[in-house]
């Protein structure tokens, strides 16, 4: 299977320049949106693959998005994000 990667909204130096300041290295990637994706059909059923749950108002779904993505950003233990704590004499947590 071939992949075509194409740059769609501004030119190729703002693409590397973008890349070498979020990421450091590599090229165009769509890693971080696909884990993204795989989140939001894991937490809200109205947007999974094989789902039979239909929403009935974008009202909602918009909503819905909201809070899932308000839970994953500020309540989801994430492990690129531990700091080391030092406690005292006795080591880090």
């Amino acid at each position: 299977m071939h992949l075509d990667r194409r740059i769609v909204q501004g030119g190729a130096d703002l693409v590397s320049r973008l890349i070498q300041a979020t990421q450091g290295h590599g090229g165009i990637t769509t890693t971080f949106i696909e884990r993204l994706n795989g989140t939001f059909q894991q937490r809200l059923s109205a947007v999974g693959p094989r789902t039979s749950a239909r929403v009935r108002c974008p009202g909602t779904l918009s909503a819905g998005m909201d809070v899932v993505g308000c839970l994953y950003n500020l309540c989801a233990f994430h492990h690129r994000l531990r700091l080391k704590l030092s406690v005292r004499g006795y080591g880090h947590r």
